[in-house]
């Protein structure tokens, strides 16, 4: 399987989210988005697809031990900057003055983990108010009910996009640009897949992988169910 993002209909709808963040918004309009969606939709795989297509793009996985301090110490990495004072402040106008000078998408991965940290939020806030940043929060489905309780944050997204379930047509484009050897697979072989795996974009990406390699040791182009194997599973 080729080391390459598929690009589906979750990541053609994350890429139109980046467009309104950053070639057709209005000074006026706030530069926070939210991507959100149930684990395995592959939100962090748009989200690199994303970062690659940009040339001016930041990313940070949120961890669960986050402080105000080390966001600021981690951010300050990811914008080149070695000087890293130890007052807080201090660190805080650095990143200001350094998103002022050199404007930055900052895609913000596993975002749920600051939904309970309010001076962390307060803290993203500021640097969006003051520089104009893009940010772009990912997190998982239950990221937008938090949200919608922090109204300071909340009145500051101006562009939402939920990750949905595959469809067939989101597994033909995988095939056609993950597989190798130009292999095929059969659309009774696809529902399949989507039937076992409910449409996660992960255990389908697994499932692929594994029909791709029966393929290429039985030495066929094509492999439909019947090749594979009407009560074999998938996953």
């Amino acid at each position: 399987m080729k080391y390459t993002i598929a690009y589906t209909e979750n990541v053609a709808q994350a890429s139109i989210l980046l467009s309104q963040l950053t070639s057709s918004r209005s000074p006026a309009v706030p530069a926070i988005g939210l991507m959100d969606g149930r684990p395995g939709l592959g939100k962090t795989m748009a989200t690199l697809k994303l970062l690659n297509n940009i040339e001016n793009g930041v990313y940070l996985r949120a961890v669960r031990l986050e402080t105000p301090g080390s966001f600021l110490d981690r951010l300050l990495k990811e914008l080149g900057i070695r000087d890293r004072p130890r007052n807080k402040m201090v660190k805080f106008e650095r990143v200001v003055d350094a998103l002022s000078m050199e404007p930055k998408v900052i895609f913000l991965d596993e975002a749920d983990y600051y939904m309970d940290q309010p001076d962390l939020l307060e803290m993203i806030r500021d640097i969006h108010d003051l520089t104009d940043t893009v940010i772009i929060l990912v997190g998982m489905d239950k990221i937008a009910r938090k949200v919608k309780m922090l109204p300071q944050l909340d009145s500051r997204i101006s562009a939402r996009y939920e990750f949905q379930p595959a469809a067939i047509e989101d597994l033909q484009v995988m095939v056609r640009d993950l597989l190798e050897d130009g292999i095929e697979v059969a659309d009774d072989l696809l529902r399949r897949v989507l039937l076992e795996t409910h449409g996660s974009y992960r255990l389908s990406a697994i499932a692929l992988e594994t029909i791709e390699r029966k393929a290429q040791v039985d030495g066929v182009q094509l492999i439909d169910l019947a090749h594979w194997g009407e009560d074999e599973r998938v996953i």
